[in-house]
């Protein structure tokens, strides 16, 4: 008896670790209302979108490729997702199909692609968001002073919300 009562607590305890405890007036903390996945540029949208009020999942590595970004991606599904990605890789043939896949990977209806100053990535990029129905935004619109980054985020992530 006391064997079966052990087995049940241990098949339990995986489970209770990953629980959340609401203490009594408390309220669970918010779900995030979208994810930001990508390169430097989606650290940067990351980081302005937060200052502007904006909680969101984070999944940024400097100078991601996609498919190091297809084995990051979240299980959650999120209202929105931003993805910046391309930038790193602008001559690598296989980006567009890989692209492909990392958005069959990301649990949104709506994502919002961010297409990089490169035009062969960005044409790639923008591709794939038609195909699959996403937005996008040019950050040829946004000054940059390195080709990769623009020089103001706040601006950027103040059009991305609206």
């Amino acid at each position: 008896m006391i064997f079966r009562l052990l087995l049940a607590v241990a098949a339990l305890a995986p489970i209770a670790a990953h629980a959340q405890v609401n203490l009594p007036g408390t309220s669970a903390p918010a779900k995030p209302d979208c994810l930001v996945i990508g390169d430097s540029v989606a650290s940067g949208l990351a980081t302005a979108l937060a200052q502007q009020g904006k909680r969101c999942d984070v999944v940024v590595t400097r100078k991601a490729t996609a498919s190091q970004l297809i084995r990051m991606v979240p299980l959650q599904r999120y209202a929105v997702a931003f993805v910046a990605a391309g930038s790193t890789q602008p001559k690598y043939p296989y980006l567009e199909d890989e692209l492909r896949v990392l958005r069959s990977q990301i649990r949104s209806g709506k994502v919002v692609w961010v297409l990089p100053y490169d035009r062969t990535a960005a044409a790639a990029v923008s591709r794939n968001a038609g195909e699959t129905g996403g937005l996008v935004v040019d950050l040829a619109f946004w000054p940059t002073a390195d080709g990769l980054h623009p020089m103001d985020f706040s601006s950027l992530a103040a059009m991305i919300v609206k």
